[in-house]
């Protein structure tokens, strides 16, 4: 057992806690440990001895052992100094996030892009949306890293099985045209159709802009069309990931 908190593979937890990498992160939480454990490539779980003396502890225990993965058991004091949480939960791992290029997500049938979206929150109720409506990725722009610890619980497992990308705007602007995708950009502005009037085709991509800035000009000027929600006043927005979710399933649909 882990007692030290100056032991260097706790050390090296955490930095990889505050700076996840491409090929390697860290899922905090039991719920994320355990969808993590089904959908994940996971290499080490991290727990407390007495988080793993519990029900829910043990059942993780079990499902790691027979996963292979290995086990690191630690002390609380030591497991507080690995976590990014105010009130650390006593369990973690370590995983190997799924590589993907950008041409071969823009390749698939139906994307979101979060053109400039910078709360991690948002960022990861968008990927647990987009996965609930069926899409097949999900590619931000701006700087929210979908392998921090608070886009990771935000989108509740939804992280570790469907495909996100960082990326930037001209690239995602490059992979569109190069896979003839084309940009449903949602704004609210005059010109802008009702989704609910829209024929969405058979391969498309949804794009929303980021909070207050709104979707970049040199995006929505490559658009195939730019939709909106209209809402009863005097309510005059949406969180994101809310209107994300409307138009989304309406194409889905």
């Amino acid at each position: 057992m882990l007692t030290s908190r100056k032991h260097p593979r706790v050390l090296e937890w955490t930095e990889l806690n505050a700076r996840p990498r491409s090929d390697a992160a860290i899922a905090e939480g039991p719920h994320l440990a355990l969808e993590a454990l089904r959908d994940a490539e996971v290499m080490v779980l991290l727990i407390t001895d007495e988080f793993a003396a519990a029900a829910e502890g043990a059942k993780i225990v079990d499902l790691s052992r027979a996963r292979g993965v290995e086990l690191a058991l630690m002390t609380a004091a030591v497991y507080a100094k690995i976590s990014a949480l105010r009130q650390p939960e006593g369990v973690a791992v370590v995983f190997r996030p799924r590589q993907f290029s950008l041409p071969e997500i823009f390749s698939r049938r139906r994307l979101l892009v979060a053109a400039g979206v910078q709360d991690p929150g948002n960022a990861g109720a968008l990927a647990r949306v987009a996965e609930a409506a069926g899409f097949d990725g999900c590619v931000f722009t701006g700087g929210v890293n979908p392998l921090k610890e608070k886009f990771l619980r935000a989108a509740m497992g939804s992280a570790f099985r469907l495909p996100c990308l960082k990326s930037d705007t001209s690239a995602v602007l490059a992979a569109a045209r190069t896979n003839n995708l084309p940009l449903f950009v949602a704004a609210a502005a005059a010109d802008a159709t009702d989704y609910r009037r829209v024929e969405f085709p058979a391969r498309y991509a949804v794009v929303v802009g980021g909070e207050g800035q709104g979707v970049p000009p040199e995006i929505r000027a490559a658009a195939a069309a730019v939709i909106q929600i209209p809402l009863t006043p005097p309510v005059e927005s949406l969180n994101v990931a809310v209107a994300a979710g409307v138009i989304l399933f309406q194409g889905a649909r």
